[in-house]
């Protein structure tokens, strides 16, 4: 069945609408389904969910989400803000921020504190043009702070990803993004992770088993076509390895990223991939700590904390493309762009303030 959730902002377009219409989910008196938006029923890409702030969820408890029978006993909570399981959709131009789930006892940990989708190859999910930002976890084990998406069919592109904080005991998996592919499940070769800003998020593990503060991939060895390209993974970190990217047993081609000022605090401050990866990489721009760059116009340093990433066009996202330079300078206004003349980061330059970064935001 198709159905639509959506503010003014479908019918006129005025992003001022968003922020006003609100889906609260923190007065939920059934803490076993206490995710705000569900959807459970068999959609598809005819339903949508659109220009809202998604608030206050405190997930769902759910079982069996593992096909592997050794894993079928894992419960989670999960979804704190949207939770979707074998039903498709699009989730375009909504806020998903404030949304903070706890484990306890009755679970194995928390999952997709912003959003949680499991679904296969019948399903595709669309995830566009949304901010995920200031979700939390705690308890015994996470993945996916801002999101987690499994199974077959999805493009996620154009999202802000910001400031998800995991902070658990033991396993903390994707403070940004977690994709896991079940072996077992449906081939699908259609899955993309484009076009985003991935920034400042967090995987905290008390006995330092953290991974991937932007982006965790994991067990795709079978799903040969996932695609990890032109997006900005930006000042992550993993207590544990893999500041910006960690694999374990997946396939991936990775692209066209600008990787930089990650932190791992054991190793791989930038990418960790850990054992049986199938990964190809080319056209990444990778660097941690200052770099100057020199114009007629002035200078401009990149460090943690900097800031001028050229803002989301309308219906664009961010306008980027692969690099065949390191930079380049346009003479007659000093504008820096790392990549192609108007590709990847273009910079203004002038000296920036330590941690003024603000990556751009998307609605």
């Amino acid at each position: 069945k198709a159905i639509t959730v959506a503010s003014q902002y479908i019918i006129d377009g005025d992003t001022s609408h968003i922020s006003k219409t609100i889906l609260d989910g923190s007065r939920s008196q059934n803490t076993d389904s206490a995710s705000v938006v569900t959807l459970w029923s068999g959609e598809d890409t005819c339903s949508v969910l659109c220009g809202l702030t998604i608030t206050g969820g405190k997930g769902t408890f759910i079982r069996n989400v593992h096909l592997n029978p050794s894993w079928r006993d894992l419960n989670y909570r999960a979804g704190g803000g949207i939770l979707m399981k074998q039903s498709g959709g699009k989730i375009i131009h909504n806020i998903i921020e404030n949304n903070h789930l706890t484990s306890g006892k009755e679970s194995f940990g928390v999952n997709g504190c912003g959003l949680f989708a499991t679904v296969d190859s019948a399903f595709p999910v669309i995830i566009r043009n949304n901010v995920i930002r200031g979700n939390t976890g705690k308890g015994r084990n996470g993945w996916g702070c801002g999101m987690t998406i499994r199974g077959a069919h999805y493009l996620v592109e154009r999202n802000s990803i910001l400031k998800n904080v995991m902070d658990v005991e033991y396993i903390s998996i994707g403070g940004g993004l977690y994709y896991e592919f079940e072996p077992g499940g449906k081939i699908d070769r259609h899955t993309r992770i484009r076009n985003n800003v991935i920034a400042r998020n967090e995987v905290r593990s008390v006995d330092k088993l953290g991974g991937g503060g932007g982006i965790a991939l994991s067990m795709g060895l079978e799903q040969i076509q996932t695609q990890v390209h032109h997006n900005i993974i930006s000042e992550n970190l993993a207590e544990g390895e893999g500041g910006a990217l960690y694999g374990c047993m997946t396939s991936a081609w990775i692209y066209g990223n600008v990787i930089f000022n990650n932190v791992g605090t054991m190793y791989g401050d930038g990418f960790t991939w850990d054992f049986q990866n199938r990964i190809r990489m080319g056209n990444n721009l990778i660097w941690s700590g200052r770099i100057w760059i020199a114009s007629p116009k002035g200078i401009a340093v990149l460090r943690r904390g900097s800031e001028g990433i050229a803002p989301f066009s309308k219906g664009m996202g961010i306008p980027i493309q692969s690099p065949t330079n390191a930079c380049s300078i346009d003479p007659l206004t000093g504008e820096i762009c790392l990549g192609e003349k108007k590709g990847m980061i273009s910079i203004w330059p002038y000296m920036l303030e330590p941690h003024a970064f603000t990556p751009p935001m998307v609605i």
